[in-house]
Order: structure tokens, then sequence, then C-alpha cells
């Protein structure tokens, strides 16, 4: 009995090894929580919570989550803060646009269709940058064409993605007598959750353009 509880205990057990994605899931969510209290710095804390789930998946998964959030932090942080602040920009733009055309009515609707479609773009476009500043070192226009270039590659992904983003967070904002619940979960797994959907979905196809893992590297993940 106790040899079998020992075996479902240990980290190389299904139950450890799912534990450990937990833990790195939590952790790294409560991270970019914590990193984006500034708003200004959304965009460099999400890239960030992205390198830790590519880093997860890359390798066995036992690793710090707090410790390589930093590091993903400290590395993308300018492109990925441009990056949002045009993105986050062009969105909220096309949002007003939105509802000027639906509150003029008349000929004005003609443009609802267009603009709606410009907006989806700007978030496919923000779904697949993101992912491409973590894993690749580049300059942004190449990143943003790799963006693009991934998004051809996985299309299918898209409408996932989409909807695995846009509708938990549709439902925040109309839901308000669940709002307690939706904002504990946000705040301890729902970003790194979306994150690591986001990061098993385009890892495969990033992975023959990224540099195979160092013996080194492979031992600094034992060691945490």
């Amino acid at each position: 009995m106790q040899n079998w509880i020992s075996g479902f205990m240990d980290n190389d057990s299904l139950f450890g090894r799912l534990m450990t994605r937990v833990y790195v899931i939590v952790g790294a969510n409560l991270m970019f929580v914590l990193f984006s209290i500034p708003v200004i710095t959304t965009g460099a804390a999400y890239t960030a919570l992205l390198t830790v789930m590519m880093k997860a998946l890359r390798g066995d998964g036992d690793i710090n989550p707090f410790k390589e959030f930093l590091l993903g932090f400290k590395e993308n942080w300018k492109q990925s803060g441009i990056s949002f602040l045009i993105l986050a920009g062009a969105a909220g733009f096309l949002l007003a646009d939105l509802r000027i055309i639906r509150a003029a009515g008349g000929s004005m609707e003609i443009l609802y269709y267009p603009t709606l479609a410009a907006l989806i773009l700007v978030l496919v476009i923000s779904l697949y940058l993101f992912p491409t500043i973590a894993a690749f070192r580049d300059t942004l226009p190449h990143l943003v064409r790799n963006a693009i270039f991934f998004a051809v590659r996985r299309i299918w992904s898209i409408p996932i993605l989409l909807v695995a983003y846009v509708f938990p967070l549709a439902l925040t904002y109309t839901d308000r007598d669940l709002l307690p619940l939706y904002a504990f979960c946000w705040t301890v797994f729902g970003f790194g959750a979306l994150a690591m959907l986001s990061s098993s979905l385009l890892l495969p196809v990033m992975e023959p353009y990224l540099a195979p893992r160092t013996e080194q590297e492979q031992d600094n993940d034992n060691e945490t």
C-alpha cells in the first residue's frame, strides 16, 4: 500500500505530472496578473506567460514558473510593449467605430461588417504575434511576418483560439451575477490556461524552426 501511494505521488507519475503542470499554470498566471496591473505592461506580461508555457511543453514541465516568467518579461518587454500598444490602440479604435456605426444606422451600416472583419484580423494577429515573440528572437517586422505564416500554417486553430479567448472574456463582462467567480478564475489560472492552450496548438508548427534545447538548459530545468 505504501509503495502504491509513493508511486502515485511521485513526480514522474500521471498525478505528479498533472500537479506539476497545475503549479506552472497557477504560478505563471499569478505573475501575469501582478505584472499586468500597470496595464501598459500587459503585452510583455502575456509574452512572458507564453514563454513559461512553451518552456514547460518543450521540456519535462518541471520548471520554475516565477523565474522563467521574469526572464521572459525581461527579454521581450520592448517588442511586446510596442506590439501591445499598437494592437490595443487599433482594437479600441475599431470597437469605437462599430459603436458609432451601430448608433448612426442608415447608410453607415454598410461599414459594419468590413470594420468587424478588420477587428477580427487585429485579434488574430494578436493571438499569433505574442507566441511568436515568446518563441523567437528577431526584428518586429519579421516577427509579424512569421506570426502570419504560422497562422496560415495552423489556419484551423484560428476559430479555436478566437472562441477560447473571446467567449470567456465576453461572458465575464456580461454576466454580472457570477463576476466574483470569474474574477477568481482569471486571477488564479484563467490566463495561464489560455496561454497553455495557445502554446499547445502553435508549438508543433513552430518546433522545426526553434533551436534545439541544449543539455545545459535541460540540466537547469532539472535543477529547478
